[in-house]
């Protein structure tokens, strides 16, 4: 059976709503602030964890920030923060499938599919993209190396990271001995807030660790070129 009912175009001339219409919505937000122990370079943890069933968390912060891993158990998922500095405030904000029961509100407009599913609340604050950056495979060398810089034209933005670039080289940092002293890096694509609607993208050294020349305890290195980033407008979120 075809869809029939509403359809809501935008100034692009695109479908926006219809009874296609997928999106998540916003089912939590929060702050969570860096401390504890440092890394060797100075870099703090934030960690914060969530009930969520198909999660997307995007996230902002005070100082430089990276996602570094997350873990799930159950239904309830765990987001590591990396921060340059202590007290690093991270603010972040969680979409899923939106829950109508617990929407305010008597109020709007709702969009059915032809299942009688309802695919469009008004009353929701659907996730909203504005931009995207991922790896630029043709070029000769990655603008992420030496810094990406955006501004848009919306009151606050947030981060979506999907993939994280980053790069675990091992060097020596002793010469002329049997069993040197190797070092181990861990150098990642970080994001640093330069207004409410400005960022920047860059590579900076998070971690290291010392190996007291212990052979074959010694990692090999290991890297991830790609990366993947989403930008969202958080405005009145």
């Amino acid at each position: 059976m075809a869809d029939y009912g509403m359809k809501i175009w935008g100034s692009h001339g695109f479908v926006q709503i219809d009874g296609t219409y997928r999106n998540l919505g916003l089912r939590a937000k929060g702050s969570v602030f860096s401390g504890g122990v440092s890394s060797e370079t100075g870099w703090f943890y934030a960690i914060v964890t969530l009930p969520a069933d198909a999660p997307v968390l995007a996230w902002r912060s005070t100082a430089p920030t990276v996602q570094q891993v997350i873990s799930q158990v159950g239904n309830q998922i765990t987001y590591y923060f990396q921060c340059q500095g202590s007290g690093v405030r991270v603010d972040y904000w969680l979409f899923d499938y939106p829950n109508l029961a617990l929407l305010p509100g008597n109020y709007g407009l709702r969009v059915w599919n032809v299942a009688g599913d309802v695919v469009f609340d008004s009353r929701a604050k659907y996730m909203r993209v504005i931009d995207t950056l991922i790896t630029q495979n043709a070029q000769t060398v990655d603008p992420i190396q030496t810094g990406i810089s955006r501004a848009y034209s919306v009151g606050n933005i947030a981060v979506v990271q999907s993939i994280l670039r980053y790069s675990m080289p091992v060097e020596a940092i002793e010469v002329g001995v049997p069993n040197p002293r190797m070092m181990q890096f861990l150098r990642a694509a970080v994001v640093r807030f330069d207004g409410p609607a400005a960022l920047s993208f860059y590579e900076a050294v998070v971690n290291s660790v010392i190996y007291e020349g212990q052979g074959n305890l010694i990692p090999t290195p290991q890297w991830q070129d790609n990366y993947g980033y989403m930008v969202l407008d958080v405005s009145n979120f």
